[in-house]
């Protein structure tokens, strides 16, 4: 049913094509073998979608989240969902990218990645949002400087699997 609402509340009359056959359009690679109560489902529930407010809920889903899912505002701003809410996941301790650290990250990259830091750092605060997730991380300096960078840019440019993370610096 996801699948099949996903593809629905995406269909663009006029375009070339509705969806990408890649990650952009929550590609599913498919499972190694065949299960005859996967099938069942999918004939139980044929013709079947996932309406919210009389229209097709944006059916999305992730190969990982490290336990804890996001709410629709902690990823793309506005207003919360109530069918995507922030929760945990204990499904996801089953899966082969569940592992997502502890990275070691050096000062020598930290400085190379955020070259505004304080030259010496006397501590790190990872403001959090709904999802747990890192909104904000600032670095503070023993002179009272500060800088601030958003968490997902802090992801983004140390290569990190998630926002979905812990700072622990280590003197």
């Amino acid at each position: 049913m996801a699948s099949r609402t996903y593809a629905l509340s995406h269909l663009r009359p006029g375009a070339d094509f509705d969806l990408y056959d890649d990650d952009r359009s929550q590609n599913f690679h498919g499972l190694q073998k065949d299960f005859p109560s996967a099938a069942a489902a999918v004939a139980a529930t044929r013709r079947q979608v996932l309406l919210f407010g009389g229209h097709p809920i944006q059916a999305l889903f992730s190969a990982s989240n490290g336990g804890m899912t996001s709410g629709a505002e902690d990823v793309w701003g506005g207003p919360p969902l109530p069918y995507l809410p922030s929760r945990p996941d204990p499904y996801d301790a089953r899966s082969p990218a569940r592992n997502w650290g502890p990275v070691k990250v050096s000062i020598d990259k930290l400085r190379t990645a955020f070259p505004g830091l304080p030259s010496a750092i006397a501590g790190i605060d990872v403001s959090r949002n709904g999802a747990e997730r890192a909104a904000t991380v600032t670095f503070v300096g023993v002179d009272g400087s500060s800088y601030a960078i958003g968490g997902r840019a802090f992801q983004q440019r140390l290569g990190l699997r998630s926002t979905y993370l812990t700072v622990s610096p280590t003197y």
